[in-house]
């Protein structure tokens, strides 16, 4: 059947912090990713989530669908 968005929410002003929003589904409160803080020198990127951070895709996955990545 499908869903409609019509309305669209930000979790951060910020790329790193809203896509660990949109992952996980927590708000900054209790996500582990707060700010686009690099990896360290030397290391490209940003900081990951945390290991054992539990995404949305592997609930989707787990009931049944399925689940890819594309991209930023």
């Amino acid at each position: 059947e499908g869903m409609r968005f019509t309305n669209f929410y930000c979790g951060c002003s910020v790329c790193a912090p809203s896509r660990c929003t949109l992952m996980t589904g927590k708000h900054l409160g209790h996500a582990t990713v707060r700010d686009n803080m690099q990896r360290g020198p030397g290391l490209e990127g940003q900081h990951p989530m945390e290991p054992g951070t539990v995404a949305v895709a592997q609930l989707l996955k787990k009931a049944g669908y399925a689940t890819a990545i594309i991209g930023k």
